[in-house]
């Protein structure tokens, strides 16, 4: 996408977003929450359909969302929403059959002001577990990463040899093996599905690929965050990103490697024991 086409695509989606905002307010008492997720479908002839509306992150009163959601104002401007929603996933790349609707979250601009915006898919909110320790997490492999490059020269340019059976994974760039260690998937995020599968519920992954990451998250002590026991979600990629930084940080793993799958995603490494290639 050109530089011109991309800068009409944000215009077109803060445009609607902003004229969203006061529809939600007004319509779906959007102030009183703080997500709210739009399941929508196409009928046999292709029309568009609202299958279901979800309330997620209740912070004000009860009562007045009940009364929006019982009103015949809602229930008029419903058709409207499952085409802003369809339009919002055409501008995100999104496929509306493969993600299945889309969620409006509250969110504040670069300079504080409140504001709507929008994710493809129906994404729940984050537990609190993950929403506290989520910074502290990429803090810590940020700082981890930076250490690698400059000990060892590890950077997330180097490509990755991974043996899923052994659990070892050897770096190299330019053809030239610069470091090795151990590795897990954490899990994976499919980039047409807006979606986060652990490893070890990933069927496509050796058993013991799959084990591996299996006994990584089953040994997280807090059972409490939905995110742990839940085997795959719909998501954006940089909570899938800091899922995973959270997940191996708990682990007390080395460091987090992605692994492109060019347009259908990405792998995440957990590393452990990383240490120079053999001969390098």
């Amino acid at each position: 996408m050109t530089g011109s086409k991309l800068d009409d695509t944000i215009d077109e989606k803060a445009a609607l977003l902003s004229e969203l905002a006061a529809m939600l307010g007004r319509y779906f008492a959007f102030e009183e929450y703080g997500r709210l997720s739009v399941e929508v479908a196409k009928d046999a002839a292709g029309g568009l359909i609202v299958k279901d509306v979800v309330v997620d992150q209740l912070v004000g009163d009860e009562g007045a969302v009940e009364k929006a959601f019982s009103s015949t104002e809602m229930h008029a401007f419903v058709p409207a929403l499952a085409r802003a929603v369809d339009t919002l996933c055409l501008l995100e790349g999104a496929d509306l059959a493969l993600v299945g609707g889309g969620t409006f979250v509250h969110a504040d601009d670069a300079h504080g002001v409140a504001r709507v915006a929008f994710l493809p898919g129906l994404v729940r909110a984050p537990s609190p577990s993950f929403e506290q320790r989520c910074d502290e997490a990429l803090s810590a492999m940020r700082a981890r990463a930076a250490e690698l490059e400059v000990t060892l020269r590890l950077t997330p340019a180097a490509a990755a040899e991974s043996d899923m059976v052994s659990g070892r994974v050897v770096f190299s760039v330019a053809g030239t093996p610069i470091a090795q260690a151990n590795q897990v998937v954490i899990g994976s995020f499919s980039r047409p599905h807006r979606s986060w599968v652990w490893g070890g519920d990933n069927p496509s992954l050796a058993p013991e690929a799959r084990r591996r990451s299996k006994a990584l998250l089953d040994a997280i002590p807090d059972r409490a965050p939905w995110e742990v026991s839940t085997p795959g979600f719909a998501t954006d990629e940089p909570t899938a990103w800091a899922l995973a930084a959270w997940v191996a940080h708990l682990g007390g793993m080395q460091a987090i490697f992605r692994v492109g799958a060019g347009a259908d995603g990405f792998v995440v490494l957990g590393l452990s024991d990383v240490e120079r290639a053999s001969g390098a």
